[in-house]
């Protein structure tokens, strides 16, 4: 039985490289989508929303191509969540939790901004992984999310000036890629590797499996 054909709503070589791991065929179609976050937009919503959004524009893609045999799309969003307190105003003590959405820094001074606040800080990693299914009503067939606690060794000025000037983490949520130079930064994580990467391993095979993408896995 062969498998009907996925597609990867991503530029991401990480992305492709966790599904080419897995043994997991598929073809990559970017997205190009406005990525900014709306106004009080929740962390965990957005990165569902982007998701969504990423899915859509390929399967309508694919849609004025005409596919006609059966074709899912998978996407996927990444960003980092970071959790504090802060004082409501400068009058009073009260204090009301935040939590910071992180995505690509905008240039190397965000990037280093960034790696200032996470140092020393556990902050949590979400992605969310929408399946598509182009030309059916609904087409988006499910989103979950996937999160991982990552935890920073405290970092000198130095380290962090230095780890900019490599470029590695201008393209990557939160500014840094654990799976590069970027590992040298964390103490430790909770949950799953592959989701800081960008694409929950296991938790995407899951959601294949559901909805009919792969028959099997392994």
């Amino acid at each position: 039985m062969t498998d009907p054909q996925l597609v990867l709503a991503s530029a991401s070589p990480r992305r492709r490289d966790i599904l080419n791991r897995l043994g997991i065929p598929h073809i990559a179609i970017a997205a190009d989508i406005d990525e900014t976050p709306h106004q009080g937009e929740l962390a965990p919503a957005y990165v569902c929303r982007v998701a969504q959004e990423k899915a859509m524009h390929v399967m309508a893609r694919l849609a004025l191509d005409r596919v006609v045999e059966p074709c899912f799309v998978l996407a996927a969003d990444t960003s980092i969540f970071l959790e504090y307190k802060a004082h409501k105003n400068s009058m009073h003590d009260d204090e009301i939790p935040v939590c910071e959405l992180m995505g690509k820094p905008q240039d190397p001074a965000e990037c280093a901004s960034f790696l200032h606040r996470l140092s020393g800080r556990t902050h949590r990693v979400g992605t969310a992984v929408t399946l598509g299914l182009v030309d059916t009503d609904p087409a988006i067939l499910e989103t979950c999310m996937c999160q991982t606690e990552v935890r920073f060794r405290s970092l000198s000025e130095q380290e962090r000036s230095d780890y900019v000037a490599t470029g590695e983490g201008m393209d990557k949520a939160g500014g840094y890629a654990i799976q590069g130079l970027g590992a040298g930064l964390v103490d430790e994580i909770s949950g799953c590797y592959d989701n800081v990467v960008g694409l929950p391993s296991s938790r995407t095979i899951a959601l294949l499996r559901r909805h009919g993408a792969i028959s099997r896995w392994p």
